[in-house]
């Protein structure tokens, strides 16, 4: 499952994952929700990949991964969170206009971390928003934690799958930019995990 706000490229990160996924030989079902804006507003698809998928419904506490571009947007799909699922949690908040107007209050990220693993679920947090910006561009965010997920072992795509996937997908001139995007995410994701240490929050 991937989650977060119109901008934050979801629809395209769904996009690779099919690819790289079919490009394994196998099948794949997407569903998406789109927000009413088209940036700012919540998007969530859910990606059902395996060998013979007849829907992309994904039930309750069954989600295997769920990459959270958005921080408070993971609250909004904490109902697919089990024992098993990982979550990759982008720290960098996008606070929706109701917040930004005082009518409503932004949850801290450690109670967002304390809501998903009282669910069972494990997760990764990070301000991959803050990678992309090293990269030079905020937009590659989403690539930024494709390569994450690739990282944290929670599906089976490949490293050369996807770099693949991306070059096929971006026009040539953004191509290197995204690879490098994905290598940020991947390799900072993996030496978290090697080194056994958790990111401040």
């Amino acid at each position: 499952m991937i989650t977060g706000v119109g901008g934050q490229g979801v629809v395209t990160l769904s996009n690779l994952v099919a690819r790289a996924a079919f490009r394994q030989g196998l099948d794949v079902k997407i569903g998406e929700t789109l927000g009413m804006a088209h940036r700012g507003g919540s998007v969530t698809s859910n990606i059902r990949i395996g060998k013979n998928v007849r829907s992309a419904l994904i039930l309750s506490g069954a989600s295997n991964v769920i990459l959270a571009l958005e921080p408070s947007e993971a609250l909004r799909v904490a109902r697919y969170v089990g024992k098993d699922t990982q979550v990759l949690l982008n720290t960098r908040p996008t606070p929706p206009v109701s917040v930004l107007l005082g009518l409503e209050k932004y949850p801290t990220i450690a109670e967002i971390v304390e809501s998903i693993t009282s669910l069972g679920g494990s997760i990764h947090t990070l301000d991959f928003t803050g990678l992309a910006e090293q990269v030079g561009n905020v937009q590659t965010l989403s690539m930024v934690m494709l390569g994450a997920l690739v990282a944290s072992q929670a599906s089976s795509l490949s490293v050369e799958d996807l770099r693949k996937t991306v070059r096929e997908v971006f026009p040539q001139r953004l191509v290197e930019m995204n690879l490098k995007a994905f290598d940020v995410g991947y390799t900072t994701l993996l030496s978290v995990l090697k080194e056994g240490s958790k990111p401040s929050l």
